[in-house]
């Protein structure tokens, strides 16, 4: 990553450094995730009906809840130490790779600014090892802030939204108070015999942005129609289109 000038290492090409630099900076992402910074993402599919979904999420029935994507990326926490926004995943390796490369460029950019050059030099060496502490802190967090929406190719057919909640601020480390308020907001369930943090989004409303229930390959598709529609009404949704599946069920 970004090193002080006072190291003795000899200067090397631009373009070899940020190709280096590209591949550090994947490496430890995770390290960012897993320390004071914490980002929880909730996945959804563009295709309502797909049936790798079904098979994967829905072989005893299943459903598949439609929501309006505006008003996701309006949900909220109980406090305002998590920003919450909806984001398209990329699946194109060739893409990732060019977003990630910008990340490094623009930094690099601001970097090579002779301003910054300028009040960098005349910083103590405690000032400049912090600065270079927090330029890795800020590099490592606008890549992840990119990288949560990357995917491998294969799974390119399920066209996914992933929601992202994410500590504010984005430029420096959280507080120890901050800190305190996200783990607070923190709860758990169990998934597969191992805890599984999670966080509450809350809607503007009283209810859910759900547009649209669509149940999966079922022979008891009326029943399961009029429960939803009771269901639905009892919780005070209206408007919203339920149907079945297309797809045949496999006798």
């Amino acid at each position: 990553m970004l090193r002080s000038p006072r190291s003795t290492r000899p200067r090397i090409a631009w373009p070899y450094w940020r190709s280096m630099a590209l591949v550090k900076l994947l490496a430890t992402l995770v390290l960012c995730v897993t320390s004071s910074y914490r980002l929880m993402s909730c996945v959804f599919c563009e295709e309502p009906n797909l049936l790798s979904q079904w098979r994967t999420y829905g072989q005893s029935g299943g459903y598949s809840i439609g929501l309006d994507k505006d008003a996701l990326g309006h949900l909220h926490t109980q406090s305002d130490v998590f920003s919450v926004e909806l984001k398209k995943v990329i699946y194109q390796k060739h893409h990732q790779e060019k977003i990630l490369q910008g990340v490094i460029d623009d930094s690099v950019q601001g970097f090579e600014n002779e301003k910054i050059k300028g009040k960098f030099k005349d910083l103590t060496p405690a000032a400049k090892d912090y600065c270079v502490r927090m330029s890795e802190f800020l590099l490592q967090r606008l890549a992840l802030n990119q990288a949560v929406r990357f995917k491998h190719p294969a799974f390119e057919e399920e066209k996914e939204w992933r929601l992202i909640a994410q500590p504010r601020p984005l430029a420096q480390p959280m507080s120890q108070k901050d800190q305190r308020k996200a783990l607070d907001e923190v709860e758990f369930r169990t998934s597969r015999g191992i805890p599984a943090p999670y966080i509450q989004l809350l809607p503007k409303e009283d209810v859910l942005p759900i547009t649209s229930i669509r149940y999966g390959p079922t022979l008891e598709g009326m029943r399961v129609g009029h429960a939803l529609d009771i269901l639905l009404k009892k919780h005070g949704y209206a408007n919203v289109q339920i149907e079945g599946s297309e797809i045949p069920v496999r006798i």
